[in-house]
């Protein structure tokens, strides 16, 4: 899914992947949620964020700068991750930031794993 916005005015057409990488990492740290980097040897093509979120939601983020497209490597796992049943958005701008956070924090039926709430007996049992 692409997380695409039309770009605000006040938003250069000259931003770079890693300013917008920043900026999302604050608004997923600022939501209660954790942005890991991704750096996997052995796999190439993974996205560049894992993110999760309160309540076991998980997502994927591959970013790039704007107007770019992910190379056909990073397509075929970005397609292999969906069909896992992940969330993967491919972020390129400060807007489609917002439609991430949308996603997972406020739309949690579609959202991977249970919203957010007290975990049962059940959960807390498995020695973790």
């Amino acid at each position: 899914m692409r997380a695409e916005g039309s770009r605000e005015r006040s938003e250069s057409p000259r931003i770079k992947e890693k300013q917008i990488e920043q900026k999302l990492c604050a608004a997923v740290k600022k939501s209660g949620g954790i942005a890991m980097k991704l750096v996997s040897p052995g796999l190439a093509g993974v996205p560049d964020r894992l993110l999760l979120f309160p309540g076991g939601r998980i997502v994927f983020c591959e970013l790039k700068a704007p107007g770019k497209k992910p190379r056909p490597l990073q397509v075929h796992r970005i397609e292999q991750l969906r069909e896992l049943g992940f969330k993967v958005f491919v972020v390129d701008s400060v807007v489609a930031i917002s439609s991430v956070l949308e996603a997972m924090t406020e739309g949690v039926q579609g959202a991977i794993g249970k919203p957010p709430g007290k975990p049962s007996v059940k959960e807390d049992t498995h020695g973790i």
